[in-house]
């Protein structure tokens, strides 16, 4: 008896960038959305005391996100074997969509891109810092 052919899966180089694809798609279409909602409105929204509190942590929370990448990429050089570093690249990348994402709730709330920008930096910083491995 004879076991059944293996279907080859897909290789995780691939599925590696396919998500990373998904993430940067993501979050450009968040913006994209935003800037096409806020055109849409001739009035400009109305500076909530909670969208300046946004504004004064979003500082504190990129910093913290390239901190935490930095830890990432660190602990991606110990890894053992490659399974756990595919593990830590997502990680590192979600953290990098976080501080886009929580930069497009300010653009949402204020119509100021700024921190939508860095965030979206931030992002494809972490796609440098955190490259797919080969092999």
């Amino acid at each position: 008896m004879t076991a059944p052919a293996r279907q080859p899966g897909p290789r995780p180089a691939a599925s590696l960038a396919l998500i990373r694809i998904a993430m940067l798609v993501g979050v450009l279409t968040f913006g994209a959305v935003i800037w096409f909602l806020h055109r849409q409105s001739a009035a400009p929204p109305a500076a909530s005391e909670g969208a300046q509190r946004l504004a004064g942590a979003l500082g504190y929370v990129m910093i913290a996100v390239v901190v935490a990448i930095i830890a990432i990429r660190v602990a991606m050089a110990r890894a053992r074997d490659a399974e756990r570093a595919r593990s830590l690249n997502v990680i590192g990348w979600a953290a990098g969509e976080l501080a886009a994402l929580a930069g497009g709730v300010h653009y949402f709330l204020t119509n100021d891109p700024q921190w939508y920008g860095t965030g979206v930096l931030v992002l494809v910083a972490s796609y440098v810092v955190l490259p797919i491995r080969r092999g």
